[in-house]
């Protein structure tokens, strides 16, 4: 049965936000000085801003849009978790081709992105019961809008320009490589992979690149371990 998990997902996301907002953003403001907001109004929301976070020397202001491999959290933090996190390039709608969140136009306000994994409690099994109280640690990296362009045009030609064209290729073959259980490398045999979920699971059929957490992090402005109980932040250099 084809389905979509929309709304299951924005529950889940709001619970994420909350623990985001207690133990990420609250620390990030005490220990350096930066404010922040949560955007509520659904027009800034569908434009991609889930946080606006202002800088202080030099003076920015960040647009972020929060991504949350919430279908992805382990129960057990001994589980290191996911190595990647999915771009999504493509997806379709009502019979139509659309531009995936990466590269599409109705994001434009997007300057900056939390990517996140995270960790429950153990009796939690299912990503549909993840709650607040529930998550024990969340990872994340801050990485601009610019700079994750920059690594995906420099390192393997992919930008806004092409990717639709790149995605009408992609999806010619990579059928062949997921039905015999193989990775789909987009350069070589090693690094970041494509991948296009099936439509019994989403209707939408999105199609994904998966770039390394490793590569995130090394263009990450910032990269973030946070729980009930502790926090590890690590700034990266400011840009000149």
């Amino acid at each position: 049965m084809k389905h979509s998990s929309f709304s299951n997902d924005l529950l889940v996301e709001q619970e994420v936000g909350r623990f985001l907002d207690t133990y990420l953003y609250d620390q990030l403001s005490n220990e350096y000085d930066l404010q922040y907001r949560r955007i509520n109004d659904e027009h800034s929301q569908h434009k991609g801003v889930d946080i606006q976070m202002t800088t202080k020397n030099p003076q920015i202001l960040l647009n972020i849009d929060e991504k949350t491999a919430t279908h992805y959290f382990k129960n057990n933090i001994s589980n290191r978790g996911l190595n990647t996190f999915a771009m999504e390039l493509w997806y379709k709608k009502d019979g139509k081709e659309k531009s995936g969140w990466l590269f599409n136009d109705k994001y434009c306000d997007t300057n900056a992105y939390l990517f996140s994994w995270g960790w429950t409690k153990n009796e939690i099994t299912n990503w549909k019961d993840i709650k607040f109280e529930n998550i024990i640690q969340i990872e994340s990296v801050l990485v601009l809008k610019k700079d994750l362009y920059a690594l995906l045009d420099n390192n393997y030609s992919i930008n806004k320009s092409n990717h639709l064209e790149v995605s009408s290729e992609v999806r010619n073959n990579i059928d062949n490589y997921q039905l015999k259980g193989q990775k789909y490398y987009v350069k070589e045999t090693g690094g970041p992979y494509w991948f296009k979920s099936k439509p019994e699971n989403y209707a939408e059929e999105p199609l994904n690149v998966l770039l390394l957490k490793n590569q995130l992090i090394s263009i990450s402005k910032l990269h973030a371990v946070v729980s009930p109980y502790k926090y590890k932040f690590t700034i990266r250099q400011k840009e000149k």
